[in-house]
């Protein structure tokens, strides 16, 4: 039986209609409602239906979610974790930090080939095609990011003196050192380069803060330059196309128009960024039968009750977490696959929340003297639960027996095996059991 619940485009209306910028917000302000509401306005304006943008929209959400919360990558959410360089630095790549650009390239490359995997031109499997829209909203977050934490925008600025930014270049990956430039307070020698996160900055470069265009707050996001048509223009702007500061993001910023690009690149099957190591790749021109069957999928998505479920749960998840920190996001409401946890009323078949994580959010987290986890055991069955260092060592083993069917309480009191305490630090419990392994970080503090 179809659910009859909110539209998830109405709702997302709703929430733009409601949310301004009047106050330019910090830079490190919760940015990651950006990404879904540029991914959702853009696909929606081209055409796609609203179940099929909304879970676009939820994974361009999840490379800061995810980052942040269970991976560290945020230190601006000291409630989770310190933030450590060499741990977190795999992560830079969701987001074109610290030069990685290739590394970049190829994390947006392969999540197009996963979302193309799970496109189908007669699809049967709900979750499957969720999981499909959810990879192709991820590598969007990550082409998106491109261009307000690089210094590409501040050399095309240079290079064409009077900026019309409608026809500005976008970027596919080819080596980019052509111009000398000067911005602001910024300049470089014409080497495409990114801002540097939770590391050091070489000689002649920059930090992620001192190049992060993500808001109209930030120290570059804030700086003007003279666009055509429409005058004094931050930089914040020319990225996202949002003119106004309301979040209403146009087709004319160079993200929202390589996001287009990207789901032209859907339809046809080529590359986001088909240059790599300065090779040049195919350009792939639009099929006109894989579009139709792209297109027909879609359709099917708009249709299929379980992709609404499941599109309305995402919207019900970010609008609860709208303008709050990063601390109000429950990673609970996340599967293991990175799907939205439906709500038990939906009705849905069993098989759509076959990801649903087993090992519950650590509380308190940071923690002095103790902190508990549940365990959630979907059938009678053998359960370990250990702990273990930033080393990879287990220190302590809170489970290991036979449990029943149910929900389990688990708890840690900072102990190591020998009944010593641990240092203050970073430490990961991770649940064994029912063909699953998952892991939580926790953090003790002194």
């Amino acid at each position: 039986m179809r659910p009859s619940p909110r539209s998830v485009r109405a709702v997302l209306a709703a929430l733009l209609a409601a949310t301004t910028l009047a106050a330019a917000p910090p830079a490190r302000a919760f940015e990651l409602h950006r990404h879904s509401v540029m991914t959702y306005q853009v696909l929606t304006r081209h055409g796609v239906g609203g179940v099929a943008a909304g879970l676009i929209a939820w994974g361009a959400m999840l490379p800061d979610v995810e980052g942040c919360i269970p991976n560290c990558y945020c230190d601006y959410a000291p409630e989770f974790c310190q933030p450590n360089p060499t741990e977190a630095l795999p992560f830079a790549v969701d987001h074109f930090d610290n030069n990685l650009f290739d590394e970049s390239i190829y994390r947006v490359n392969a999540r197009m080939a996963e979302a193309r995997s799970g496109i189908v031109p007669t699809p049967s499997d709900s979750r499957a095609s969720a999981m499909a829209l959810v990879a192709f909203g991820k590598a969007l977050h990550t082409t998106q990011d491109f261009y307000a934490h690089s210094t590409f925008l501040e050399i095309n600025i240079f290079s064409f003196g009077s900026f019309n930014l409608a026809n500005a270049p976008l970027w596919y990956g080819e080596p980019y050192a052509l111009y000398s430039w000067h911005h602001g307070s910024l300049s470089g020698d014409g080497s495409l380069q990114s801002g540097f996160y939770l590391q050091g900055a070489p000689s002649g470069g920059y930090t992620h803060d001192q190049l992060n265009k993500d808001a109209p707050g930030t120290p570059e996001g804030g700086q003007f330059v003279n666009v055509t048509g429409h005058g004094s223009t931050r930089l914040y702007a020319c990225v996202s196309g949002d003119f106004t500061g309301s979040m209403n993001f146009t087709d004319e910023g160079l993200a929202p128009r390589h996001t287009l690009y990207a789901y032209q690149q859907l339809l046809s099957g080529g590359d986001v960024f088909p240059y790599v190591f300065g090779a040049r790749g195919p350009r792939t021109a639009i099929d006109p039968v894989r579009t139709q069957a792209v297109l027909d999928f879609f359709s099917w998505v708009e249709q299929d009750s379980a992709c609404q479920a499941l599109a309305v749960a995402a919207d019900s998840i970010m609008a609860h977490s709208w303008g709050d920190s990063i601390a109000a996001f429950d990673m609970d409401q996340i599967d293991a696959d990175g799907l939205p946890v439906p709500p038990a009323t939906t009705g849905i078949a069993p098989s759509l929340v076959a990801g649903q994580r087993l090992l519950g959010a650590p509380r308190p987290n940071p923690f002095l003297n103790g902190v508990q986890l549940d365990c959630i055991a979907p059938r009678a069955g053998r359960v370990r639960v250990a702990v273990f260092d930033g080393e990879g060592r287990r220190i302590a083993t809170l489970l290991d027996a036979e449990v029943g069917a149910g929900r389990h309480a688990v708890a840690w009191s900072g102990l190591d095996a020998a009944g010593r305490a641990v240092p203050a630090g970073v430490y990961l419990v991770r649940m064994s059991g029912f063909g699953r392994d998952e892991s939580r970080r926790v953090v003790r503090m002194r």
